[in-house]
């Protein structure tokens, strides 16, 4: 897109500075700011310099809040100042620059001059430091002999999933007297390509593929276990919660409803657990009921959703209704500062967007997008009524 349709790609890059995009990314890093702050609030520092424009807005947000205190600076490292790196700008005290034009932009946009200073791009200092050369390219399995091509290839650079993959095969057939570090991120599908392409052409030899993680989005930890006797299936107990926090999810979501489990505990009592042995971890509780929820927050819950209603013995009644929209503007009118996660039933763009405007943060869509029996059940059924 960046290569061949820059027009594109343009209307992209600052549509996200307003509209859906610009409200989800808010409402993301509101949500994350719950987890930095347990952090801050440790080290309680006095001044915060933030390098990313996800950090400036959640310590923004934070601040807005009333939660920290201190002062915040923001080096925004790029050469334009797109919004997000602008996001409650009044709660920031610093702005450091790449030059002055960046500056008079700043203005323009009603920060006040004194909260900007033209420094510059920060560099790391690794970009000056000396590496042995000889032990990266044993590190890799490499020939000092050859001549080194370091590929980055994980975000397709712009020209797309098969020009990527058809340079890299070019290089390997052409140039066999070069040997080639190809970067494939966290794209699992074209580091799959890349290993197919270096057996299929048997350069193992000569080519290295290497895949790093770095998710972009935070991760909801889930484990079902279904229990003869027993409703409670949702992270039931603080086993799962164990292995779930292990494998690096970022919230973990339990059962929070006002039954019983296998060990015989109230379900939202597993959130005082957790908190009590990962302080840190950001918990979402599932409930049915406003009595739910009432029992969630108090127990510690960071995020309350909507996932169980009409599923329970005491919201049976609430399932024919559809998504239920009036326990989603009962948890907000009681808790207003609560983070509400609207699950369940929801199965328009319509229905989703309302969930919004009752007061959720978010939405999580499951079975109208994943679930093809399902989804063709609706069709036929609206068809032979």
């Amino acid at each position: 897109m960046a290569k061949n349709a820059h027009w594109i790609w343009k209307k992209v890059y600052y549509g996200a500075e307003k509209g859906a995009v610009a409200k989800m990314n808010d409402e993301t890093q509101k949500l994350m700011s719950i987890k930095l702050n347990k952090l801050l609030q440790e080290y309680e520092p006095n001044l915060i310099i933030c390098t990313h424009p996800f950090a400036s807005h959640m310590c923004a947000i934070l601040k807005k809040k009333k939660k920290i205190n201190c002062k915040i600076a923001t080096i925004i490292t790029d050469y334009a100042p797109h919004s997000q790196w602008l996001m409650y700008p009044a709660y920031v005290d610093y702005f450091f620059v790449a030059h002055d034009g960046m500056k008079e932009d700043l203005i323009n946009r009603g920060i006040k001059e004194t909260q900007i200073k033209v420094t510059g791009i920060p560099l790391s200092n690794r970009f000056l430091a000396h590496y042995d050369k000889e032990s990266i390219l044993s590190e890799f399995e490499l020939s000092p002999d050859k001549k080194t091509i370091l590929f980055f290839a994980g975000g397709e650079q712009g020209f797309g999933k098969d020009k990527v993959f058809n340079m890299l095969k070019s290089i390997i057939e052409n140039f066999s007297n070069l040997q080639v570090i190809a970067i494939s991120g966290k794209n699992d599908k074209m580091k799959k390509q890349f290993d197919e392409l270096v057996e299929e052409t048997n350069s193992s030899e000569n080519v290295k593929i290497i895949k790093e993680a770095f998710p972009d989005m935070p991760m909801i930890g889930i484990w079902k276990v279904v229990t003869e006797g027993c409703d409670v299936y949702i992270t039931p107990t603080i086993k799962e919660v164990d292995v779930l926090r292990e494998i690096g999810s970022d919230i973990i979501a339990v059962d929070g409803t006002d039954r019983y489990n296998c060990e015989g505990k109230k379900a939202y009592e597993l959130i005082r657990e957790i908190k009590e042995k990962y302080p840190d971890q950001l918990v979402m509780a599932d409930i049915a009921t406003i009595n739910d929820a009432r029992k969630c927050v108090e127990a510690g819950a960071d995020i309350i959703s909507t996932t169980l209603s009409g599923y329970t013995e005491d919201s049976k009644d609430r399932y024919a209704l559809g998504a239920d929209f009036e326990l989603i503007k009962e948890i907000r009118n009681e808790f207003p500062d609560a983070f509400i996660n609207a699950e369940g039933r929801l199965w328009t763009r319509e229905e989703a967007k309302h969930a919004l405007e009752c007061g959720a943060n978010f939405i999580v869509i499951g079975t109208a997008i994943t679930n093809p029996m399902s989804i063709t059940k609706r069709f036929v059924d609206y068809i032979n009524l």
